[in-house]
């Protein structure tokens, strides 16, 4: 789907069509459908072998899991999968109400030659009652070419710089982390 020029929201819903992830596409992006995901970003110029791409997704994990571990689980899935992982930053902030941990690694893809950089960010939205065995985390993994890293970083950095997490009306703010 191709969209209008100037600030596009992409609002995702959630199964009782309550409103509870939005993000700015940076302009020219495109977003497409992805089996698995609640949507794919593309720039809309971008037709090399490797596709530029945000992927969105939604995932439950026990209660009882901070967003640290998490991102090291993947952690540990990303340096099984691929050589020469390298994390070049890491930050806790917030997006919105939502506590989020936001990193940026690169690696090599095995066999084809080429060094990825990866926008890794995972955001709390804790939608469940807090009595809950589980909660919901926002997963947004944005990637491209390491050598194309100086051209996507700034479309990166702004649209998970705009993400709002609308947190269920019955969940307060959480403290502000340092």
């Amino acid at each position: 789907m191709t969209l209008a020029d100037g600030p596009v929201i992409l609002v995702l819903l959630d199964d009782d069509g309550t409103r509870r992830l939005h993000l700015v596409l940076a302009e020219g992006w495109q977003v497409h459908d992805a089996p698995g995901t609640l949507a794919v970003l593309r720039p809309a110029e971008d037709h090399g072998w490797f596709r530029t791409n945000v992927v969105i997704s939604r995932e439950g994990v026990p209660a009882d899991l901070d967003l640290a571990t998490v991102m090291a689980a993947g952690e540990r899935h990303v340096a099984a999968t691929y050589d020469a992982v390298e994390v070049r930053s890491e930050r806790v902030a917030h997006c919105g109400d939502a506590a989020a941990v936001v990193r940026l690694r690169a690696f090599d893809v095995r066999n084809e030659g080429v060094r990825l950089s990866q926008l890794h960010a995972l955001l709390d939205a804790d939608l469940e009652h807090p009595h809950s065995s589980a909660r919901v985390i926002y997963q947004i993994v944005a990637s491209c070419l390491a050598e194309d890293t100086a051209r996507f970083q700034h479309a990166f950095t702004t649209m998970i710089g705009s993400c709002r997490v609308h947190l269920s009306p019955t969940r307060e703010r959480p403290e502000e982390i340092e």
